[in-house]
């Protein structure tokens, strides 16, 4: 399998098994696995889906107004929801003024706007050599990458690191059940894990150097030089939500993708969340502040 197979497989399983949900051709226009961002046109996902289904790695699961829904073969999910309150690939004029859609995101009350799903990068000459000797157990035999196991810094979120054999380090930041919110607390809470990670990580690199006396100096760069390469931007409605469970998928524009679909808490409630997927190739410490002084003012102290 090509690069790409592997990732678009990888993505797939994500969707599945943690989203719950099934996939179509929205979600990988473009995405991000293991630190590495791919882009795809709508004929070349037709294509491989097509050839995963008849390797029997993927199979269909539905159609709605004339998207079609794939899953991970053996996962189905089925047209589970009710015209009234899901969709497929719908653009804006489709969420348009006059619509109950509208009228009820318009009165939805929301928590504050948030990120979560969060991944970084940096490079780090040597990385991969140093830890490959301490971690041999952990090395992926098909692309060579050593994922650490998760750390938690914090109760709210779950740290992985990924260390590719190209002396990239991946981080991805979960906390998707309590999403940082985009305030000074946030910003507090973010940067607390991000110095622990990469405390940890220094802690390690010189630990294995000295038990192997490795003349590799390994260098982990300060977090605020770390690249901000996906993230969700999200708010939540206030409430549980007592309804079906749903999500709808909407584009603005070229490339941008919303989405509008419920969440399930750690309690068990459900909880309608609104959110884009955003990119850059930016320090994610700048990306938080541009959030927190949009237009160079602060907008929540609290």
């Amino acid at each position: 399998m090509s690069e790409l197979d592997v990732a678009m497989l990888q993505h797939m399983l994500n969707i599945v098994s943690k989203e719950q949900r099934p996939f179509y051709f929205g979600d990988f226009m473009r995405f991000e696995v293991d630190g590495k961002e791919y882009r795809m046109a709508h004929g070349t996902y037709r294509n491989k889906v097509s050839r995963f289904i008849r390797e029997e790695k993927v199979e269909f699961d539905h159609n709605y107004g004339g998207t079609a829904y794939h899953t991970i073969k053996g996962r189905k999910f089925g047209k589970q929801m009710t015209l009234a309150h899901t969709g497929g690939l719908f653009s804006s004029s489709k969420v348009g003024r006059q619509t109950p859609l509208y009228t009820w995101l318009k009165n939805l009350p929301v928590e504050r706007q948030s990120l979560h799903n969060i991944r970084l990068r940096f490079e780090s000459q040597g990385i991969w050599e140093v830890f490959s000797v301490a971690y041999p157990d952990l090395i992926n035999s098909t692309n060579q990458d050593i994922s650490l196991k998760p750390w938690v810094f914090h109760s709210d979120i779950e740290s992985v690191v990924t260390v590719h054999h190209t002396d990239t380090v991946s981080i991805a930041l979960a906390c998707s059940c309590q999403p940082i919110a985009t305030n000074i607390n946030g910003l507090l809470d973010c940067i607390e894990v991000l110095v622990r990670i990469e405390e940890r990580l220094a802690m390690i690199a010189n630990d294995i150097c000295k038990k192997t006396e490795s003349s590799i100096v390994v260098s982990i760069p300060s977090f605020r030089r770390w690249i901000g390469v996906l993230w969700h931007f999200a708010v939540d409605g206030v409430y549980s939500y007592k309804g079906e469970a749903f999500c709808i998928n909407f584009e603005e524009g070229v490339s941008d993708i919303y989405t509008i679909y419920t969440k399930r808490m750690k309690n068990g409630s459900l909880k309608p969340r609104i959110e884009r997927q955003e990119y850059s190739n930016n320090p994610f410490v700048d990306i938080f502040m541009q959030k927190l002084y949009p237009g160079g003012h602060l907008t929540d102290v609290i």
